[in-house]
């Protein structure tokens, strides 16, 4: 990693279950809300209908709570909420993305990577400061978006360093470039959130603005891969269809504006 824009690597006790797990401890003392996930039993690799872990109930309200860490054992996920300070790009080589082409493009538009980890799928998760973006997901170009809006919509999940996955073998996630929050310190949120639409419209998903009938305030929303969503909400959204009465008494037939 050649940017200033990314920050330097980690030390020599990388990878160790003591140093991923301080580095989670770090997050949740700045206020980062993290939970644990237990391993789902039922899991079987190229299995399509259990996932690897159950998730805890309304893991997107999920605080910073140091205790949650003491219920984490060997083999259990270790995640991280978006939308409270860090949001991150998913980089995945499997769907054709190139993470060392994805860090180039983010931060060549500006935008200020906080830390870089290494997946199990040989892709990475670029940290980003949290700028009221949502999530949205394009498995086509192999480059997702974990983040929330402003009124806590929109959260994601990332596993992070101390996770390993049944489903590549038990590899792990590990740092290439632990957290510098510090450079969440003073930072230029217009400008950050200004370079990630920037780049996330590059992709083909630009950022859409949209009037909230509540307020009157304008609020960003992302365009949704309608081939990327769960096979049960594409049927949902299938019923709902073919057309919709949106909120401002239009009708349409953008299934993006109506999941939105």
């Amino acid at each position: 990693m050649t940017t200033d824009r990314v920050p330097s690597e980690g030390g020599s006790n990388r990878g160790t279950e003591a140093h991923e797990l301080s580095v989670i401890k770090s997050l949740v003392e700045a206020g980062l809300p993290v939970f644990v996930a237990q391993p789902n039993p039922d899991y079987r690799p190229g299995g399509k209908e259990e996932p690897e872990f159950n998730f805890p109930a309304r893991w997107q309200t999920s605080g910073p709570d140091e205790t949650v860490l003491d219920l984490w054992e060997p083999g259990w996920g270790l995640c991280l909420v978006t939308g409270h300070g860090l949001d991150a790009v998913d980089v995945d080589p499997v769907h054709g993305g190139d993470p060392d082409a994805q860090l180039a493009s983010l931060t060549g538009r500006g935008a200020t990577v906080i830390a870089v980890a290494a997946t199990p799928s040989g892709g990475v998760h670029l940290y980003v400061a949290s700028t009221g973006i949502g999530t949205s997901a394009n498995t086509k170009v192999g480059v997702d978006f974990r983040g929330g809006s402003e009124d806590g919509s929109g959260r994601g999940f990332l596993y992070l360093p101390g996770t390993h996955r049944p489903k590549y073998s038990g590899t792990g996630y590990t740092w290439r470039a632990v957290p510098d929050l510090g450079l969440l310190q003073g930072f230029d949120r217009a400008a950050e959130h200004r370079a990630i639409s920037e780049y996330l419209g590059s992709l083909g998903r630009p950022i859409r603005v949209e009037v909230d009938p509540d307020t009157n305030e304008m609020a960003a929303g992302e365009p949704v891969d309608f081939a990327a969503l769960p096979g049960w909400l594409q049927d949902l959204l299938n019923d709902l269809g073919p057309s919709f009465t949106l909120s401002d008494g239009s009708t349409s037939s953008d299934r993006s504006a109506r999941f939105h």
